[in-house]
């Protein structure tokens, strides 16, 4: 019995079987180090849902109040009540000259210049 255990055929499958053992232990570690990063990447997004949900139920708790619901109604839908008065401003229809272009070659200080100068004339 023990001239079996002595053999070179033994002693290579023993070696092999103890190399198996280890690099399914070793992938057994990489496997349980991506399964860690996934829970806590999962537990991460289930901290920011929780948080929207919270900001979701005080909105809808908002929902509840008439001052809360005339005031997203104005906002959003550009309701008015019947006492309000309504005044549109539309764009003036000519082009503004730009500044640019009439002292593109002029320095600094004769652009301060023109300015006191157009400023204090009347």
């Amino acid at each position: 019995m023990v001239s079996w255990l002595s053999s070179k055929i033994f002693t290579v499958v023993i070696v092999l079987v103890v190399l198996w053992f280890g690099i399914r232990a070793l992938d057994l570690g990489t496997q349980k180090a991506a399964l860690n990063r996934e829970v806590s990447e999962l537990e991460t997004k289930i901290d920011t849902f929780k948080k929207d949900n919270e900001i979701l139920q005080k909105f809808i708790s908002f929902t509840h109040d008439a001052d809360f619901l005339a005031r997203e109604a104005r906002r959003r839908l550009n309701f008015r009540s019947a006492d309000e008065h309504v005044a549109f401003v539309y764009p003036s229809e000519e082009k503004p000259a730009s500044a640019s272009s009439d002292s593109s070659g002029k320095s600094f200080l004769a652009k301060i210049k023109t300015w006191l100068y157009d400023t204090f004339r009347k």
